[in-house]
């Protein structure tokens, strides 16, 4: 399945409230037959677009983030064992007994 595929069953079985739901209904993700955009059967180009940015365009940031955030924590181990320790606290708080390691 390509990302344009992928994009397009998103849209077409969009649920009622989510983001790609609610463009079916903006005149500027319109195709010419509104009966068929507002129950997804037909999906417009511009409507596809959007789909694919809203799944797709935080992938890459969210991914350097997290990989900064545990290069850096590598580097203050002192840091590190707190946030383990926070975690852990936390955890214990929230269903019993559970460690991390």
């Amino acid at each position: 399945v390509t990302i344009r595929e992928f994009a397009r069953m998103a849209c077409q079985n969009a649920k009622p409230n989510s983001p790609l739901h609610s463009l079916r209904f903006r005149k500027s993700h319109n195709c010419n037959s509104n009966e068929n955009v507002k129950n997804g059967s037909v999906v417009s180009k511009e409507m596809l677009d959007e789909a694919i940015t809203l799944l797709f365009a935080g992938q890459d940031t969210t991914a350097a983030t997290l990989s900064w955030t545990l290069h850096l924590l590598s580097l203050y181990p002192q840091v590190q064992n707190r946030l383990v320790e926070e975690i852990n606290n936390v955890a214990k708080n929230s269903s019993g007994d559970d460690k991390c390691s």
